[in-house]
This record gives structure tokens, sequence and C-alpha cells, in this order.
């Protein structure tokens, strides 16, 4: 009896022995975890998860799997992971968990806590219009700088990809994402005079530039496709500040400006604090540039308090809007060309530049040092039941 265990023994050596090395080859690279790029709760019953996996080993990968209680686990095809149904006012921990096909694991963990569920909200109320159910909100309440899970903090740059091109006109700022904070529940552009450039990577793609400004928008993060936008917005005082809320086509990386459209919602110079303008801009049948564009003086300086400036679009049209009362209205009958640009998803930017030192938009430097762009919110409504977001 004793031989035969022997003899089994010496046989499940020798077999072990058999099996070739190389089957364990493909799996010997030390596996990394996944990288969380970012975690996000844009609502109160809702959290999105930004992330890499190790694609240095991708081969490797079995599955990549998510909780946020530690025992139910779900399959993640593609990021972003959104994760939906959660409780307001509620701390999750977030568990994205990696296996390879020879079963090792690594995990990787992060702590969100969902803000409050908002009050019942009144409706904005605009003329000719049904405003329906918020879509997507930025109120700006918390961190001390801009969620970069929605938007992108620019410098100059000419590229498409840059936020659609930055500093052209021949400004004389340079953006820096420094110039963006959030106070008091704010975002807030802080344009300064200096007397030398900033570090890299800042540039001045202007003849002059003597400011540092800032510029942020949504491109490739998040766009829009009718309803209404609304922001509410505290603009700088001095000559020379060019403040704006505006709009770009998602497709200006592969069609270019002006084929890809441009909507500015509201457009202003400091060197005319009274006066709001906005603008289409598009092609014409050849591809040049064509715009139109409307303006509404008021009795009051726009730098002194909050107000709010909107977009009504639908289908075809877009109509403007100060303190909800319409001021212009653009149609596909009321441009110059074949090429309405309006039936297409956008995305949304804020930004202070400065003109030219000769003087530009919003005129000659007023010979200030600090001017301040405060923007309190950013909402998109539902509109005559139109309005979609993709984030």
């Amino acid at each position: 009896m004793k031989l035969k265990i022997i003899s089994v023994l010496i046989a499940l050596v020798a077999s072990a022995a058999a099996i070739p090395s190389i089957a364990l080859a493909p799996y010997a690279a030390k596996l990394k975890a996944p990288v969380i790029l970012s975690i996000t709760a844009p609502s109160h019953d809702r959290i999105i998860v930004k992330y890499k996996k190790d694609t240095s080993n991708a081969k490797q990968i079995r599955s990549i799997k998510y909780s946020i209680d530690g025992s139910t686990w779900t399959k993640s095809f593609k990021s972003p992971i959104k994760i939906l149904g959660l409780s307001a006012e509620t701390t999750y921990q977030v568990q994205l968990k990696q296996t390879s096909k020879d079963y090792r694991v690594k995990t990787i963990k992060r702590t969100i806590a969902t803000p409050a569920q908002p009050d019942s909200e009144i409706l904005p109320e605009l003329s000719g219009f049904s405003v329906g159910t918020r879509i997507w909100a930025d109120e700006f309440n918390s961190g001390n700088t801009i969620n970069t899970g929605r938007w992108t903090a620019r410098y100059c740059g000419h590229s498409g990809a840059n936020g659609g091109g930055t500093c052209h006109n021949n400004e004389s700022q340079y953006y820096i994402p420094e110039a963006i904070t959030i106070e008091d529940g704010k975002a807030v552009i802080t344009t300064n005079r200096v007397t030398s450039a900033p570090p890299s990577p800042a540039t001045c793609l202007g003849a002059n530039c003597a400011f540092t400004s800032g510029r942020f928008d949504t491109q490739g993060k998040v766009s829009f496709q009718y309803g209404y936008i609304e922001t509410r917005m505290k603009m700088p005082q001095g000559d020379g500040n060019w403040p704006a809320f505006w709009m770009l086509g998602t497709d200006i990386v592969d069609v270019s400006w002006p084929r890809s459209g441009e909507m500015d919602i509201a457009e202003q110079g400091g060197n005319a604090p009274t006066r709001n303008s906005a603008a289409l801009h598009y092609p014409d049948n050849g591809g040049g540039h064509l715009y139109e564009y409307g303006e509404t003086f008021k009795g009051f300086n726009f730098y002194q308090d909050f107000h709010t400036f909107g977009l009504a679009w639908t289908p075809d049209q877009m109509t403007l809007y100060v303190d909800r009362v319409a001021f212009w209205t653009i149609s596909r009958d009321g441009i110059r060309s074949d090429n309405w640009p309006g039936n297409k998803p956008y995305f949304l930017i804020f930004n202070n530049a400065v003109g030219p030192i000769g003087g530009g938009f919003g005129g000659l430097w007023g010979n200030w040092n600090t001017s301040k762009t405060y923007i309190d919110y950013v909402r998109v409504y539902k509109l005559d039941g139109y309005g979609t977001v993709n984030d």
C-alpha cells in the first residue's frame, strides 16, 4: 500500500513538472490597479466615476467591477460609470475592482458624499415658451475651484481641441487656470494687470499681453442641444474688459470655425457697461464667415449687480434674454446662407478677455489693476419638450 501511494505522488510531481512554464508567462507582469480619473456627485441621487484601466496589461484583464457597499459588484463595460438611484447627503465608498485572467485582483477606493436634494424649484417663465424640468446645472457651491469633471480651464492656444481655440483677436491676456476660483458659491474669474509673463505653459498670442485672466469650458465633457440655458452673472468693471458666456459646436475639431457655429449668449464690453449683445456666427455658402447680432441697452451698469442671461433654443430658432426678457430672436429663415448651425450639440464657455492695448470690443484699457467676473450658476431646462444633455 505504501509503495502505491509513493508511486502516485511521484507521478503527480512528474506531471506538474511537465506543464510548460510558458503557460504562466503572459500573466507574469505586475498588474496595476485601475486609475480613477475623476469622481463626482453632480446631483443628490447620482455619482459618476471616470477611470482608466491598466492599459499596459490590457490583455490580462478579465473584468472591471464596481461597488458602493463592498458586497454587491456590477461589471463595468466602459468609462464613465454612472451610479444612479442614490440617497441625498450620504457618503459612499466607491470601489473599483480589476481582475486578471489568472484571478489576481487589484482594488482602488474613493469616498464621496452626495449633495442635498434641492428644494422644489420655481421654473423660469418665458413668454411664448413652456419651460420644463431642469436637466443640468452647476451651482459652483463646492471646493475652491471649478469641477474638473465638467469644466476645463484653458491656456492660450489656437487648436480646436483647446476649447475651440483661445486668445484670438489680438487679445492682450494670458489665460491661466489660477485665475478661476470658487468663492462663496460663485465661480470667479480674476483679471489682473501684470508687468511680467506668468510661467509656462502660459503664453501670449497677442501683440502685447499685459494681463492674466481665465477661460473655462465643457468641451469633451458636457454638451447640450436645445432647451433653455441660463446663467446668473455679475460683469467686471473697467474699460477693456471683454466678458462673455457663449457656446461652440462640438464638431469644431472636425469642421473648424465658423462651420462649427458659435452663439454668444452674453457678450459685453467694459466701455459700454449698460449694453449686452448676442451673436450667431456661421459659414456662408462658400465656407466664409457671416454673423448676425442683437443687442439691448439697460438703465443700469451690468457690473453693479447680478443679472440672468439666457438662451431659449428650439429647432431652427434661438431667442436671447436678459433677466428673462427677450431682446433678440434669430432663426433659420433669418440668416444669409443655407448653413443654419443651430440643430446640433454645443459646449459652454465662460471667459473674460482683455482687448488689444490699442482698443477692441471693450475699448481702451481703463487704467485698472484688477477686475472680477462672478458666475452664480448655469442651469439647463427642457423647453417645449426639447433639450438633451450628453455628459
